[in-house]
């Protein structure tokens, strides 16, 4: 495979099935994975380095700048909590406490690019992070950030690329 400069085009933010918008400058992701770090007497004991590790799965985080929206879906995640049912501002006594994934609060998000093969697609993601939002003159942004996880520990899949097709489908 040859070595080349790369672009994916425009990319619209989708989550739980509303289009929200497009970003300023891109959608940064950022993928950490999670070790379990083994130590033995050989390599010195809990004191030496690890003699292995254990990779124990990993989460993605989504951060995005929306520069081109819409203005009352993206308010609605102020609520914290799907997109449909929540108001904006208002986070009901009823999400307090709950479990994201347990309590199924979460939705699918999806990154529709001109380029379907570098659309992706996590199926785990919530909010969290700061949501912010800035209000003056100048046109107003928001920066959005998702975290999502593997499916399960079975499936592990962390997102699906290429199945999201493309952000003109419309």
């Amino acid at each position: 495979m040859a070595i080349a400069f790369y672009s994916t085009g425009p990319v619209l933010v989708n989550y739980d099935s509303v289009d929200l918008g497009y970003t300023e400058d891109r959608v940064e992701i950022t993928i950490q994975p999670f070790f379990d770090d083994l130590h033995t007497d050989s390599w010195g004991g809990l004191a030496g380095p690890f003699a292995d590790r254990q990779l124990l799965g990993a989460v993605a985080s989504i951060t995005c700048m929306l520069t081109k929206f819409d203005d009352a879906a993206v308010q609605k995640l102020s609520s914290f909590v799907e997109q449909g049912a929540g108001v904006a501002g208002e986070i009901g006594a009823a999400k307090l406490g709950e479990f994201i994934y347990q309590d199924s609060m979460y939705a699918t998000l999806d990154l529709k690019s001109t380029l379907a093969s570098s659309s992706l697609k996590f199926e785990f993601a919530h909010l969290s992070g700061a949501f912010a939002f800035n209000s003056s003159m100048r046109h107003r942004r928001y920066q959005l950030q998702f975290m999502t996880r593997m499916n399960d520990p079975c499936a592990r899949i962390l997102y699906a690329a290429g199945t999201a097709g493309s952000c003109f489908d419309d």
